[in-house]
């Protein structure tokens, strides 16, 4: 079993839990600005993707948070080992799926990952992956928007407890390249701390030069 479920009457969100799960919008969220500085270097460098580069440490970030990691299903509070993404591919009509991309530690495991939803994206018209489980975050890309608010389509009592993490586009300032995040978490599961947490390793991660 890839989970553990959360005893939640000995679990010390207990109380904050249940107020939030009952709410028809539990979702809470933030827009922040990041420095992407070093991973655009590196990834015009080495001629990567920068898409892929934030992505894929957006999704590291994500699984050194543990509140990131946590999903109601069934009535249950999992906590996942690892967790995935499922983001926003457009195809070259512009319209767009939705793919399931399995996370990976290494970056190169990854991009092949990203690559083989993209070629899958491009020939499959539905806008659903096969695969389509709770343990991923929703992740989408609007790299022609300097925005500094988001909210996301959303049907209410659908039992989603899914992060949704949004980026738009990048700008400089003073030399530097800066990019806004969205970051939306379910409020039964995840508060602000934990949203800062996630976001600190996000930083730290866009910091770090690539590895061999």
């Amino acid at each position: 079993m890839n989970y553990e479920v959360i005893d939640i009457e000995n679990w010390h969100r207990k109380e904050q839990y249940e107020f939030f799960v009952q709410f028809d919008e539990p979702f809470t969220g933030v827009v922040v600005e990041v420095n992407v500085s070093r991973i655009y270097v590196d990834a015009k460098r080495n001629g990567l993707s920068f898409f892929q580069l934030y992505l894929h440490r957006c999704l590291q970030a994500v699984n050194q948070t543990n509140a990131f990691r946590l999903r109601v299903v069934n009535q249950e509070v999992r906590l996942y080992q690892e967790v995935h993404v499922s983001a926003v591919i457009l195809r070259t009509d512009q319209s767009f799926g939705f793919s399931f991309i399995p996370y990976s530690e290494d970056f190169h495991t990854f991009s092949t990952h990203v690559d083989a939803e993209k070629a899958r994206i491009s020939l499959d018209r539905r806008l659903f992956p096969p695969e389509n489980p709770a343990n991923v975050i929703h992740f989408s890309a609007m790299p022609w928007i300097k925005f500094t608010g988001l909210s996301h389509a959303r049907k209410y009592n659908s039992g989603d407890s899914c992060p949704k993490i949004s980026v738009g586009k990048v700008y400089e300032i003073h030399g530097e390249k800066w990019m806004p995040v969205s970051v939306h978490v379910h409020h039964a599961l995840a508060d602000g701390k934990d949203i800062g947490e996630f976001l600190e390793h996000y930083q730290n991660l866009l910091n770090e030069g690539l590895k061999d």
